[in-house]
């Protein structure tokens, strides 16, 4: 990645404590490196947390976007992260209107599936998918889906049922939840990541 690329695939981490592997000159003596926070960026580089200022050859700690429909651990919280975006979306967590946000309770009791395919239509793409329940007064029940495809690099809806697309809205918020969350949203190559799922201390 050029210097430009890594700013921008930090900046969008850095309000979300996003942890990274650096190096200082005694773990190079013995091959080691050590995890540390971001705290700050600029042209020349990153600081972490201690005041440390590293070039861009760090790399940070993330989840493979593989991660969106198994269970992760976030901030003492366990849960999986389709589920928990479909939980946000149908509660109104994203409104602003406060009457709106406190109207709906979420049922987990109607989550139907949560998996991750990839299929080859003219290449290799993946899309993580939610599939629920919706109740609805006039045609019965039906089966609603969420899903972020990878190749699109967008969230979409659809109504199962009926085979027809929904409008996703919050799209900004959803993808600000990945951040935090310290998902691969630029799909780094492994080799320019730490897998987070792999560690011990997240």
């Amino acid at each position: 990645m050029t210097k430009e690329e890594k700013i921008r695939v930090y900046s969008a981490y850095l309000p979300y404590a996003l942890k990274i592997e650096c190096y200082s000159n005694e773990e190079i003596e013995v091959g080691g490196n050590y995890i540390t926070t971001l705290a700050g960026i600029n042209q020349n580089g990153i600081t972490d947390d201690l005041g440390n200022d590293w070039h861009f050859g760090v790399r940070p700690v993330l989840y493979p976007l593989e991660y969106l429909t198994k269970e992760i651990e976030h901030d003492g919280e366990r849960f999986v992260p389709m589920i928990k975006l479909l939980e946000l979306q149908e509660t109104n967590h994203f409104s602003k209107n406060k009457v709106i946000k406190d109207s709906v309770i979420f049922d987990k009791t109607k989550i139907i599936d949560c998996e991750s395919k990839t299929y080859d239509i003219f290449a290799s793409v993946t899309a993580h998918n939610v599939r629920y329940l919706v109740e609805t007064s006039n045609v019965g029940t039906l089966i609603y889906s969420l899903t972020y495809d990878e190749y699109l690099d967008r969230f979409g809806s659809r109504d199962e049922t009926q085979n027809r697309p929904l409008g996703v809205g919050h799209q900004r918020q959803m993808f600000e939840k990945l951040y935090e969350w310290h998902f691969n949203v630029f799909q780094l190559p492994e080799s320019e990541y730490i897998n987070k799922a792999t560690l011990t201390n997240k």
